[in-house]
């Protein structure tokens, strides 16, 4: 695989696909150019006042007609090399940055997919953990039975988002 890495300069660009409140964005990051597949990253920010955060890559081939998603950090770690996937994380950071801010939640949540989890994908965790920080959101993180972690925010009383 040759993964060609095709971000934007701009840091800040996202594109909306809701018109409601309820987020979803998808950036197209690179493409294979021994196969032709396009991918781009996919985040979504569901939910009422509580939102869930999750995260894929989604690899599209053209000539088929076909979509497959990836939720594994591992699988990607074996595609997309460590440069282009930090380039990545500050377009994801980026972009959930903003919804946060845009949207306010009362509280969020996400949910790791490896088990053990990858070291890119933990400190993708820990980063968005202490963004929401610095956001005034208060974490608490679980590990289930299964090994999957869960990470809990909540707005910290007073806190004004983005502020």
């Amino acid at each position: 695989m040759a993964f060609v890495l095709v971000l934007q300069d701009d840091e800040g660009y996202c594109e909306d696909l809701t018109e409601d409140k309820e987020d979803a964005r998808n950036v197209v990051i690179g493409y294979d150019n021994d196969t032709g597949f396009v991918y781009t990253f996919f985040i979504s920010f569901y939910g009422q006042k509580t939102r869930e955060i999750s995260f894929a890559i989604f690899e599209f081939n053209a000539q088929l007609e076909k979509i497959r998603t990836i939720l594994s950090a591992a699988e990607v770690s074996k595609m997309i090399d460590h440069k282009d996937r930090v380039a990545i994380k500050g377009h994801l950071m980026s972009c959930l940055f903003d919804m946060i801010e845009r949207l306010k939640p009362a509280s969020m949540f996400m949910c790791s997919v490896d088990v053990p989890l990858v070291s890119a994908a933990q400190v993708k965790y820990d980063d968005i953990v202490a963004m929401a920080s610095h956001l005034g959101y208060g974490s608490d993180l679980t590990e289930m039975d299964n090994g999957q972690k869960f990470w809990w925010m909540e707005r910290e009383t007073g806190s004004k988002v983005g502020s």
